[in-house]
């Protein structure tokens, strides 16, 4: 706040006074804010005048009609006082407010903050003239009285006397009205731009830099707002950078830490898997693996063991001739033929062939089944024995040899190589029933 704003401070020898365009701007302003109210209560005392005409009128006319047909003619020029002075009472009562309205106006915003609107646009105000007592409220108030009296004051009296008489008077008052206001102007055109009113008050109106304080602020807070975000920036940027950097340089310790773990690792299991004790154990596992494999070769190509299998061979090959004799001995018997003929036979024997194609089938399947199961079997048995023993992972049992080789790795030869798993070959059409043993064996080689 400069030493100008104050409503009390006085005028300094070296205080900038507005210009001609200025303060013309700021006293329009000022007189628009006046004359806009001023102009609704003219109005609206029209309105009444115009309205107080109508209603008004017929009774008045009665009045001077009765008083001339009497003769009398002395209560025409009171009734007509009387009915123009009721009618335009509301209009003289608007008219006479407008300086009302300007005057307090003025006092109120001069005695408050030394400014009124329009000095408060145009950045001018009222203060002291120099070496004249500080603007109070004594003061601005006579300001406000002088004012409203050469710019509002004079013309509302002069409209009312040219309303109700003498209208001579109210002209010469106008007159003097507008001459008052020129007059009031010629000292506006001095260099410290003093009209009538200031001189006579004691007052002046000058220049003061809010507007320009106002600016200077805002430009001092935006550049130091600039500053500030500059330095911001830098440091965030700053910061930015140094964060890279060291999240860089964790990176580097890290991967670097990463490598020399790896080698570290990859020696050490290097240096284990040399080590003397590991190559003994693998050592000792491959050939216990071997052995084993030996011992399994050796039992399975035993003179007991081949003795069993042709004991057993000659057994089942006797055993099976006697049943074959004893069928066919049955077979040809007459009751048997008896019923081998009969119809009932014939149905028995097609329901037989259709059960021993469906069992063929199921043997077939069960038999494949079996063959994948044993083959699981034989790896589950083939890992465990290598897990036993220790062997790596890169180390493969050797395949079986002889007899056990023909029990878990060999294909049954009866089987075709290229008829699918689970099939079974087609039944051969069967004659009727011979009694007669075939001097042929079967495919087995059993009679």
């Amino acid at each position: 706040m400069t030493s100008l704003d104050h409503p009390d401070a006085q005028l300094p020898a070296a205080a900038p006074a507005p210009t001609a365009l200025r303060r013309s701007t700021g006293w329009l302003i000022d007189y628009t804010i006046v004359m806009v109210p001023g102009v609704v209560l003219v109005g609206l005392g029209l309105t009444s005048v115009v309205n107080g005409l109508a209603g008004s009128a017929g009774a008045t006319a009665a009045e001077t009609a009765l008083d001339l047909v009497t003769g009398s003619g002395a209560g025409l020029s009171k009734i007509t006082s009387s009915f123009w002075s009721s009618v335009t009472g509301p209009l003289l009562a608007a008219i006479l407010a407008v300086p009302l309205l300007q005057f307090l106006y003025l006092s109120a915003m001069l005695s408050w903050w030394g400014r009124t609107v329009g000095k408060m646009i145009t950045d001018t105000r009222v203060v002291a003239a120099a070496g004249q007592p500080r603007l109070g409220a004594g003061r601005a108030v006579g300001r406000a009285f002088c004012t409203t009296l050469l710019e509002t004051g004079l013309l509302a009296v002069a409209f009312v006397l040219v309303i109700t008489g003498p209208r001579i008077v109210g002209l010469a008052l106008w007159a003097a009205a507008i001459a008052a206001f020129w007059l009031n102007l010629v000292g506006a055109v001095g260099v410290r731009r003093r009209t009538l009113i200031d001189r006579v008050t004691g007052t002046a109106i000058v220049r003061t830099t809010v507007y320009a304080d106002a600016a200077a602020r805002a430009a001092v807070l935006a550049r130091r707002t600039s500053e500030a975000a500059a330095a911001a920036g830098r440091r965030t940027s700053d910061a930015a950078a140094i964060a890279a950097r060291r999240t860089s340089d964790a990176a580097t310790v890290a991967a670097d830490a990463a490598a020399v773990a790896a080698q570290m690792a990859f020696e050490g299991t290097a240096t284990l898997a040399a080590s003397a004790p590991v190559q003994q154990a693998v050592t000792g596992a491959g050939q216990a693996a071997l052995r084993a494999r030996d011992s399994a070769a050796t039992l399975a190509r035993s003179v007991p063991v081949q003795q069993v299998k042709a004991k057993t061979a000659d057994v089942a090959a006797t055993v099976a001739q006697s049943a074959k004799d004893g069928a066919d001995r049955l077979a040809r018997s007459a009751p048997v033929q008896q019923a081998l003929n009969s119809q009932a036979a014939q149905q028995a024997q097609a329901i037989g062939q259709a059960g021993a194609q469906r069992a063929r089938e199921l043997g077939g399947q069960t038999a494949d089944r079996a063959r994948q199961v044993g083959g699981r079997a034989q790896q589950l048995w083939r890992d465990r024995r290598a897990r036993r023993s220790g062997l790596p992972p890169e180390v493969t049992p050797a395949p079986l040899e002889g007899q056990w080789a023909e029990i878990f790795d060999e294909p049954d030869p009866t089987v075709p190589a290229d008829r699918p798993a689970g099939s079974w070959p087609a039944a051969e059409p069967q004659a009727a029933f011979d009694p007669t043993p075939s001097p042929w064996p079967d495919k087995r080689g059993i009679i």
